[in-house]
């Protein structure tokens, strides 16, 4: 394969289409200076190298374009074509001649342009270009191609530099490439890890809260369901004791109306009876008349009346008598109600005297209290009267301080749920954006296709997929970062709220600030809100330190324990400036990159030897503060008691267990220690600190991938814009032109869709920007009130710990807790004793309401009594005239007392039939009126039934036998509705939260484990890598260093030169060292030899590289240029030998070199600044051209010999 024609149009300085054939083995390329002979190689360079860092001589490509001459008007494009002979298939184009061609085409305004690629005058890619010059091993970034400034380069580059030349071509390049991108998926890994492991925590502090509230849910559902169970049974056992109502109602009813039948039917038989003895006692009253007479017939109407008379006595008598019993059996309950309401008072009563004892001790102690607060604040107010008003004034602020909180609160839970819809409408923007970005892809690929209804080449295709594949895979790794990133956010939400909770909590306690000054808490304020970073905490805060050495540690770290340790000086600085800014005070900063460790003096050392320790070996601490506690320890020690100390002391800095300190210069302090000053451990030490900790981890993790986001879908952008170059470049699919239009037309519709909905959603979160710039405006003006009042309250405190005595304070502020306490129990104690009286009041008016009310009832039942005495009474006086009567109508006669007696029996016997019949009449209606009653009651029955049904199939649930009774249903319901109620407000959402949260900390367990693997596994990839990067190089070193030796003995005509690497153990942590030795020369380092001889030696070094990676085509731009006669037709020489296996273009100016090529062309500019071409084929002697091409005479080594 070689390069058989150039053809040019408007490039350049060649400003009209000219095709230059070129011819195997070598060619020189020649000319005046600027007559545009190197034209020539930019041209190549323009097709071959539109990748390469070799730059082609122009400012911009649209510079390449002919601009006119002197005479001509510009170009509006420009054109070159390489004709290759592919016979030899070198190229994998089944053809013989590959024409691969660039175009550059200025727009109509002339200030853009475009650059097209075309593949035998079909429209190509850039991908294309590569893999055809890759497959025919030639590299515009090689050494196929060497410029002007190529030798001069490789003299005065870097040994490191030398050597990174075998990396290129050896591959090794690529070893790096893999070994940058393992070692920045084990970045990533590790970042995925370390993140992974926030939100790990964060999600197993939320499985924490949410198990108990899981556990009190599925409690509550389970007794939900065994109420629902329990009140299904119930209402199952009700329907079933319905319909046996019904059916027993039913069965009641036949029953009663089979007896209403017999007693109708009875009824029937004693009328007719009744007419009979009726028609008999007619018969016989007939007769007595006849024989008996008047007188007769008037005793016997006066029998008569008195039998009624005494009838009726008798029946009166008796219900008075059942009136009366039935009154004094109820006297006798009301009695019964009253003797249990009486029991029940005498418990209420007890219960009421215990409450008035507790209540009358309560106001003791309240009384108490009150006075001894009235005591303390009338010895506070004896301070000084300014103490009073502080009180007041601090109370007041207080107040403010707290209102101004809960209002800063509903502020940023009213920012949160703002910025949560501002990062949902961005979200959704950008998924929008990211599908418009799809849809534009598919848009633009179905445009190409459209327009060029081909299949595109395989390189492009296959480029164009793994595109998509890895725009696919940055996608699926911008959501799965995009759900991390609210997931952190989240946490980080969740952990300032929970560090805002703990800050106030400890704030309210009293611990957060106890013994810091103003400047230390205004500091540790700053670090816990995030305003100011690199502050690691006080000296107390960052130690831990035994019970029994806390004395002596408080004593000997003294007022430097509230010491600020800061990661650096800058830090430092800034938390001055803050200070300073918010008049705030001084503190003292301990920068870690400027403190200085220190040793013990020998005193010390000899004195530790009878002694506890050192104190700073008996503090725990992270060793990276060490220098920070020898700041505030140094070399103190620490003894048992004062006899000791005085013993050892002089020159030593001693504190006792006891807390007396002895200073080196023989000061002694000892005394009651402050107990109010700061101690190891206080202030934000312990929860605070750690969630502080953790928000700061998640903040930086946050941010961390933040940027790693945006870098992603910066990738996904470049992605999306080679995609759509690709798309634009590369053929149609094999479909119709109709499918492809209608497909296009389709995702038009839904990419004009996308963006309709884009507007309105950019619209809405414009708003909502809005919205949330409000809100941090007020939260701005809001948090600069609550400073202010902060400040001010701050110094009225300030004020009153100078006016009033701490024990006397902190008295105060204990005995005000108490009151309130003793107050609210109090409040309560006097409700329940109200409410036990007015049980009790209620209580004696039923049991005096019973005891009238009974009173009445026996009242009511002994007039009963007596009524029924006098009827009584007046029955005897009638039954005693009645006797009298029935004397004298016996002593009659035989046959009127026989009438007498038939009648009397006639009409007793009536009287049993009418008697019976009224019975049988009053059962009948009462049977009947049962009867109506008992219909009613099925139909309610009936009611019932469809009622509890309906209720059964509300509850879905299926109710089996065997079913509990009524009474384990009822107490089983009792007790969970009990339960439920006890349970209070239940979080129901737990359990689905918690599953939730626990699948997806399994998830993301699951994926730090993967992760961990693949950091493993690249770990692995790494080290294998580094070991074949070094086997590579050592093998194209060992090549090329013979092809070196050889070039330069052959160009030095018996020199001898080397190539030593500087580290052979590490190579790639040294450089390439060049040695040459000239043929009369010494050996030297390529820095030592002449201008000359280290071209020569580079050029060696150039050819020797040609020789390990061998093309079919080299060009060699005025490599001669600083080559004396005698090197530069030595390289001719070589250049001609190498010619017979390999096609060479040369640009020289120097006759020794054209007259050793086998065709010369001359490039030559006429008027009107247009460069000509002159072509010589062939060429057997320079002098034919010499004089046209204005080529100098130059002596050759035949000429010297």
């Amino acid at each position: 394969m070689y390069l058989r024609q150039i053809e040019l149009e408007n490039f350049k300085s060649f400003g009209k289409k000219l095709a230059v054939p070129l011819l195997e083995g070598y060619t020189a390329v020649t000319g005046p200076n600027g007559s545009g002979k190197s034209n020539i190689s930019d041209a190549i360079l323009f097709v071959l190298g539109p990748k390469s860092s070799r730059a082609i001589r122009a400012g911009k490509l649209s510079d390449l374009i002919f601009n006119g001459g002197k005479d001509r008007s510009p170009a509006s494009y420009c054109k070159v074509s390489l004709v290759f002979d592919n016979r030899d298939r070198m190229m994998p184009v089944d053809e013989d001649l590959v024409r691969l061609t660039r175009l550059i085409r200025m727009s109509q305004d002339r200030e853009s342009y475009t650059s097209t690629f075309y593949v035998n005058d079909k429209r190509s890619s850039l991908g294309e270009f590569d893999i055809l010059l890759s497959n025919a091993r030639i590299s515009a970034d090689g050494y196929n191609f060497v410029q002007q400034g190529d030798i001069t380069r490789i003299t005065t580059m870097s040994n490191l530099e030398r050597r990174r030349i075998f990396d290129d071509i050896s591959g090794i390049s690529k070893f790096d490439e893999e070994i940058t991108k393992a070692r920045a998926e084990r970045d990533e890994a590790d970042a995925n890890i370390e993140r992974i492991s926030i939100i790990l925590t964060e999600l197993e502090r939320q499985l924490g809260q949410l198990e108990q509230e899981k556990e009190v849910a599925l409690t509550y559902l389970r007794m939900k369901e065994r109420l629902t169970l329990s009140r299904a049974q119930m209402a199952y056992r009700r329907r079933e004791s319905s319909e046996a109502e019904a059916v027993a109602l039913q069965g009641q009813i036949e029953n009663y109306e089979r007896t209403i039948q017999q007693l109708r039917d009875r009824r029937l038989e004693i009328a007719d009876r009744i007419r009979g003895l009726d028609a008999r006692m007619i018969e016989t009253e007939k007769e007595l008349r006849d024989k008996g007479g008047r007188e007769f017939q008037e005793l016997r109407e006066k029998i008569d009346d008195l039998r009624i008379k005494v009838a009726k006595a008798e029946d009166r008598a008796a219900q008075a008598l059942q009136s009366a019993e039935e009154a004094e059996e109820m006297a006798a309950l009301k009695k019964a109600e009253r003797e249990e309401l009486l029991r029940s008072a005498e418990a209420i009563a007890m219960e009421r005297s215990e409450a008035s004892d507790r209540l009358k001790e309560v106001d003791g102690q309240l009384g108490s209290s009150n006075m001894e607060l009235a005591d303390l604040q009338a010895q506070l107010s004896d301070c000084d009267e300014e103490l009073a008003a502080l009180e007041k004034e601090l109370s007041a602020q207080d107040r403010d301080v707290r209102q101004k909180e809960d209002e800063l609160n509903r502020l940023r839970m009213e920012r949160e749920r703002l910025e949560g819809r501002r990062d949902r409408l961005v979200e959704e923007l950008a998924d929008l954006d990211r599908g418009m970005e799809g849809l534009e892809v598919e848009v633009l690929d179905a445009d190409g296709q459209i327009k060029e209804l081909k299949d595109s080449d395989r390189g492009s295709a296959k480029e164009l997929k793994e595109l998509q594949e890895s725009y696919l895979q940055k996608k699926s790794a911008e959501a799965r970062m995009s759900r991390e990133a609210e997931e952190l956010e989240q946490a980080i939400r969740s952990l300032g709220r929970e560090q805002s909770r703990l800050k106030a909590e400890e704030e309210a306690a009293g611990d957060i600030a106890r013994g810091y000054n103003r400047a230390v808490r205004g500091i540790l304020e700053a670090r816990d809100s995030m305003a100011i970073r690199g502050v690691r905490g006080t000296i107390a805060e960052l130690a831990e330190v035994d019970e029994k050495y806390a004395t002596a540690m408080n004593i000997a770290a003294g007022g430097r324990m509230q010491a600020i340790v800061v990661d650096d000086d800058g830090v430092a600085a800034e938390c001055i400036q803050h200070l300073k800014r918010n008049g705030l005070g001084r503190a003292t900063f301990l920068p870690l990159n400027k403190m200085l460790d220190g040793r013990p003096r020998g005193k010390a050392i000899l004195a530790a030897k009878e002694a506890v320790g050192f104190a700073i070996d008996l503090v725990s601490f992270d060793e990276r503060y060490r220098a920070a506690f020898w700041y505030v320890f140094g070399d103190t020690v620490v003894v048992d008691t004062l006899d000791q100390a005085r013993r050892l002391m002089g020159g030593v800095r001693l504190v006792t267990m006891g807390g007396e300190l002895l200073e080196a210069s023989g000061a002694m302090v000892g005394g009651k220690a402050d107990a109010s000053g700061p101690r190891f451990g206080a202030a934000s030490k312990g929860k605070l600190e750690e969630v502080a900790a953790r928000l700061n981890q998640a903040v930086l993790a946050a941010e961390q991938l933040d940027t790693e986001l945006g870098a992603v879908r910066k990738d996904m952008a470049a992605l999306h814009e080679r995609i759509r170059e690709l798309s634009g470049a590369g053929g149609a699919s094999g479909v119709t032109l109709k499918a492809l239009e209608s497909r296009r037309q389709e995702l038009r519709g839904k990419l004009d869709k996308a963006r309709g909905e884009r507007a309105s959603k950019a619209d809405e979160l414009q708003a909502a920007v809005r919205s949330v710039a409000d809100a941090d405006a007020a939260l701005a003006r809001g948090k600069k009130e609550l400073d202010a009042l902060i400040s001010k309250r701050d110094a009225g405190r300030a004020r009153l710990e100078q006016l009033a005595p701490a024990e006397l304070s902190l008295r105060l502020k204990q005995l005000q807790s108490d009151v309130v306490s003793l107050t609210g129990a109090a409040a309560e104690l006097r409700t329940t004793v109200q409410t036990l009286e007015a049980r009790l009041q209620m209580g004696s008016e039923r049991a005096s309401a019973l005891q009238a009310e009974g009173a009445q009832l026996a009242e009511k039942a002994e007039r009963l009594r007596a009524e029924s005495r006098t009827v009584g009474e007046e029955g005897i006086k009638a039954k005693t005239e009645l006797a009298a009567l029935r004397r004298i109508e016996a002593s009659m006669g035989t046959e009127i007392n026989q009438l007498r007696e038939r009648k009397e029996a006639l009409f007793r016997e009536k009287t049993e039939l009418e008697g019976e019949r009224d019975r049988q009449q009053n059962r009948v209606e009462t049977t009947t009126d049962i009867i109506v009653g008992l219909r009613t009651r099925i139909g309610q029955c009936h009611d019932k039934v469809r009622e509890l049904t309906d209720e059964l199939s509300q509850y879905g649930v299926e109710v089996t036998s065997p079913v509990p009774s009524f009474d384990t249903l009822r107490d089983a319901i009792r007790q969970l509705e009990a339960a439920i109620e006890g349970m209070g407000a239940v979080n129901l959402r737990a359990v689905e939260d918690y599953e939730e949260k626990a699948k997806r900390h399994a998830d993301l367990g699951a994926e730090t484990q993967r992760l961990e693997a693949q950091r493993s596994d690249l770990m692995r990839l790494e080290s294998d890598l580094d070991e074949k990067k070094k086997v590579s190089l050592f093998q194209v070193y060992e090549a090329v260093n013979e092809n070196f030796r050889r070039c330069y003995a052959e160009l030095s005509q018996g020199g001898e030169a080397e190539l030593v690497l500087e580290n052979p153990e590490q190579p790639f942590e040294g450089g390439l060292i060049m040695k040459a030795k000239p043929r009369q020369g010494k050996a030297l380092r390529l820095e030592a030899l002449s201008g000359g001889e280290k071209s020569l030696a580079a050029l060696a070094f150039i050819f020797a590289l040609q020789e390990y990676q061998p093309s079919p085509f080299y060009l060699l731009d005025e490599v001669d240029m600083f080559l004396d006669g005698i090197n530069a037709d030595m390289v001719a020489r070589r250049v001609q030998k190498s010619s017979k296996t390999a096609q060479f273009v040369q640009i020289s100016l120097r006759k020794i070199t054209l007259t050793k090529a086998d065709h010369i062309i001359g490039v030559t500019k006429q008027d009107g600044g247009i460069s000509h071409v002159i072509i010589r084929p062939n060429i057997s002697d320079i002098k034919d051209v010499q004089e046209e091409l204005n080529i100098p005479d130059e002596q050759t080594e035949e000429g010297i010999q």
